[in-house]
């Protein structure tokens, strides 16, 4: 049997276990309305809610480089994972109070944590030497497909009217359960190389000479100013289309918000082919643009501007990643890189989860709309620092 064929069941357990890990991630999204009104939460509690996903997925980060001394084989950590997302999957799909549903996005978010980092190193480890630059888009394409199949299922539920608070996270806790299985049966390496963070195959275009804290800390900005607008949107996303934008249609907000993970595969693709300070430059300042022209839209209610510029928030927030993330690899020296991607990793998890939490206790004290147009405020006030630092380092990169 061909290398290939020896791993291939072990790499589709990979694939999936991302796929359904990222699926669970996101499925919740455009349900937070109906948790709103149900449960009679405020938006801080509603924000809670999706930002302990974050804390989750931000203690696996810390503790996966610890774990090979306590555990060699993947096999268990990948196993851990998806018992523990399948676990947070089913409680959030029974509970009818805040606690179990906060228990339930921990219990996802560690398991996620764990499941992307481990999953995705496995991949390219696994593969054959001469198709080891395609691990990268199998995993990019499995994280894409996650991403946006989650709003996507919840979004056709509640269209149909399918049991949306419950059936879309027993179908994903049920892929999930599908992966441990192939997972458990599948062949693997006698000898399973230890869990540490990923370092992506793509280490960007910077030359070595711009390697330098500086250009680090620009990554880390970077990549904040883009979690920041992605963690608004899947967030408060349905209530921005239903209160400021006025939709009425049960299922616009999983159409937008599969919209927005779509654009960010998409953008992620295109942007690993640029520069990387070129791509944070442009994508920031796409950021900008797109966020100005959602605030301008807002005293009208413009709903065509909403569904236009979705794409292009996705698209900017892809791009930017995706360079950021190079741009963090190229400024680091090879001794330390694997701390370092942790740390920006972390950065990002960080923007991911406070910003939102503030925003979810602003809109409590003046509303939606007030908190919304203070946030874009800052969100464009990054964007254009970072995109500045970007093109400066660029030219002088030039001279």
């Amino acid at each position: 049997m061909t290398h290939s064929g020896k791993y291939r069941a072990a790499r589709l357990a990979c694939a999936l276990s991302i796929f359904s890990a990222l699926a669970g991630s996101t499925a919740p999204s455009p349900l937070y309305p109906i948790y709103l009104e149900r449960l009679g939460l405020d938006y801080t509690m509603v924000t809670a809610l999706f930002a302990i996903y974050s804390l989750g997925a931000l203690g696996s980060l810390l503790a996966l480089p610890v774990i090979p001394a306590v555990i060699s084989d993947r096999r268990l950590v990948l196993a851990g994972g998806l018992i523990l997302t399948t676990a947070g999957l089913v409680l959030f799909s029974m509970a009818h109070a805040i606690t179990p549903l906060l228990v339930g996005r921990f219990l996802s978010g560690i398991g996620t944590g764990a499941i992307s980092v481990v999953a995705s190193a496995t991949l390219y480890e696994l593969a054959p030497p001469d198709q080891r630059k395609w691990s990268a888009t199998v995993a990019t394409l499995a994280f894409t497909a996650g991403g946006t199949g989650g709003p996507l299922l919840t979004a056709a539920a509640l269209a149909t009217d399918t049991s949306p608070t419950t059936a879309p996270f027993w179908f994903i806790a049920g892929m999930c359960v599908a992966a441990l299985i192939i997972l458990v049966t599948a062949r693997w390496p006698a000898r399973s190389v230890s869990a540490q963070t990923v370092e992506p195959a793509r280490a960007g275009h910077s030359s070595p000479g711009q390697s330098s804290r500086a250009l680090f800390r620009l990554a880390c900005l970077a990549v904040g100013v883009a979690w920041m607008l992605g963690a608004f949107l899947l967030a408060l996303g349905a209530d921005l289309a239903h209160v400021l934008f006025g939709f009425t249609f049960v299922g616009v907000a999983g159409i937008i918000l599969t919209v927005f993970q779509l654009f960010a595969g998409i953008g992620q693709v295109l942007g690993g082919r640029i520069g990387n300070l070129r791509t944070i430059g442009f994508g920031l300042l796409g950021i900008a643009v797109s966020q100005i022209v959602l605030v301008l839209s807002v005293p009208g209610a413009h709903q065509v501007a909403l569904l236009a510029m979705t794409p292009f928030c996705g698209l900017f927030f892809g791009v930017v990643f995706v360079g950021a993330l190079g741009l963090a690899n190229a400024a680091s020296v090879p001794e330390k890189r694997s701390t370092d991607i942790s740390r920006f990793y972390i950065a990002g998890y960080l923007s991911n989860m406070l910003p939102v939490l503030a925003m979810g206790y602003f809109i409590d004290i003046v509303g939606l709309e007030l908190a919304f147009y203070s946030f874009s405020a800052l969100l464009v006030a990054l964007s254009l620092i970072g995109a500045g630092i970007a093109l400066s380092h660029r030219s002088a990169a030039r001279t």
